[in-house]
């Protein structure tokens, strides 16, 4: 805002100046996994986000620091036309990441070479299989990049999962996945399962698209459930943690699998909801179904959720000499509380219209539910993240 008033005050020119001349010395000569990984990089992208207004000298950073990530240089990206806007608008970088694959360059024209059809094809020629169209319906999101190169898919529009991964891993098995955000803002933490069938990787999520803008609509309505195939979440680019991959039957993955076309297929009766109907409380429905024993333990009072640790521990120390009917008076009146604000300013009480014609009540329905605590014991992601970390299973 500052510097929207005060076009001379740069604040950001002289250390964008100092990590632009850091990145020229890795400009060309790393992998895009290699590459996100560097402590510069990664302060550069820190930078970026607080600029609000971009000069010469930020242009330049973000110039170099876009070839960085991607493992060329800055000849090679304006030999390209139209392939930088691509892959910062779609981070083609993460993906790389994900896939472990590199960008190639014409010796000759210096353009992108790049992988479709596991084959590598001028970024002239490529251009066309990722061309901007409309959706076929909504939501939309869409999935670019795959294990063979570029496509045209989308995460949230198909009939059938399709596997977003091989693996030379032989067996059935289920696992789950967790990711937090660098902020650590409650709505950026996320869950999702994979199933491992017959050396393919399915990864699978529910999701409510627009979750970033649900505080003006009512975050805690009961609104329309979707599922990602594969999860979004897997391109993100934040740490990855991972359960053990437990064995299954190759029965059980297949009942998940026809399991997840069924609510593909009837979508617009799947409910979300932000306490008791969300990715966690699916994820294990999934486990149970396909025979894993395994669970994200993440049921706690929303309270807990919505606090500081160390006032968490303050609580507890008293409640442990605090006399039974204290506590549950404490509880009680703390629930009363929060419900009260999630029907007055959440939605608490409230439906998606889209989902007018399903039969299933608000969370909140009548005046008993406003003290009855289990309308507030969440599967809330975030509690998930400390018991995968313990399991060092992170990618």
């Amino acid at each position: 805002m500052i510097e929207r008033l005060f076009p001379c005050y740069r604040p950001y020119d002289t250390q964008a100046a100092a990590l632009e001349k850091q990145l020229r010395e890795l400009e060309g000569t790393l992998s895009p996994a290699k590459a996100l990984e560097q402590p510069v990089v990664k302060e550069t992208r820190t930078l970026l986000k607080k600029v609000s207004v971009e000069t010469e000298t930020i242009n330049k950073c973000r110039k170099i620091y876009n070839a960085v990530r991607l493992g060329v240089t800055e000849q090679t990206l304006d030999a390209s036309p139209g392939f930088e806007n691509f892959a910062t608008k779609y981070c083609l970088y993460n993906y790389l990441k994900t896939y472990n694959h590199t960008l190639q360059v014409d010796d000759a024209s210096n353009e992108v070479w790049i992988r479709c059809n596991n084959e590598y094809i001028p970024w002239s020629q490529a251009k066309s299989v990722v061309s901007e169209h409309s959706a076929l319906q909504q939501p939309s999101l869409r999935w670019v990049y795959g294990e063979e190169g570029l496509q045209d898919k989308d995460l949230y529009i198909w009939k059938v999962p399709d596997h977003f991964k091989s693996t030379e891993k032989t067996g059935t098995f289920f696992f789950f996945c967790a990711c937090e955000p660098e902020d650590k803002g409650l709505n950026g933490y996320h869950t999702w399962f994979c199933i491992v069938y017959k050396g393919k990787i399915y990864s699978i999520g529910k999701y409510r698209p627009g979750k970033n803008k649900d505080f003006i609509n009512k975050p805690l309505r009961v609104q329309p459930g979707y599922i990602q195939s594969p999860d979004v979440s897997e391109f993100w680019g934040t740490t990855i943690y991972q359960s053990d991959w437990e064995k299954i039957s190759e029965e059980g993955a297949e009942k998940v699998l026809k399991k997840i076309e069924e609510i593909k297929a009837n979508e617009g009766d799947f409910e979300f909801h932000n306490v008791n109907k969300n990715c966690v409380v699916f994820n294990n429905e999934m486990a149970e179904l396909a025979g894993a024993k395994v669970r994200l333990e993440a049921k706690v009072h929303a309270w807990r959720v919505i606090t500081p640790q160390w006032l968490q521990n303050g609580v507890d120390s008293i409640a442990k000499v605090a006399p039974c009917y204290i506590r549950l008076f404490a509880e009680k009146i703390t629930t009363f509380v929060l419900n009260i604000i999630g029907v007055i300013f959440l939605g608490a009480a409230k439906k998606d219209e889209k989902l007018s014609h399903t039969p299933s009540l608000p969370h909140i329905n009548n005046g008993r539910d406003l003290w009855e605590p289990e309308t507030l014991r969440i599967h809330h992601p975030k509690q998930v993240i400390p018991n995968l970390k313990r399991q060092n299973c992170s990618v």
